[in-house]
C-alpha cells in the first residue's frame, strides 16, 4: 500500500516535470523567433 503510493506521488511528479520541461521548451522557441524577428 505505502509503496503504491510513493509510486504515484512519483509518477505525477515526473509527470509535471515532463509538461514544465515542454513549456520552457516552447517559451524559449518563442523567444529565439522573437529575437529573430527583431533583427
Amino acid at each position: 500500500m505505502n509503496s503504491i503510493s510513493t509510486f504515484r506521488l512519483h509518477q505525477s511528479h515526473f509527470q509535471n516535470l515532463v509538461i514544465i520541461n515542454k513549456n520552457q521548451r516552447i517559451g524559449f522557441m518563442e523567444g529565439s523567433d522573437r529575437i529573430k524577428d527583431g533583427f
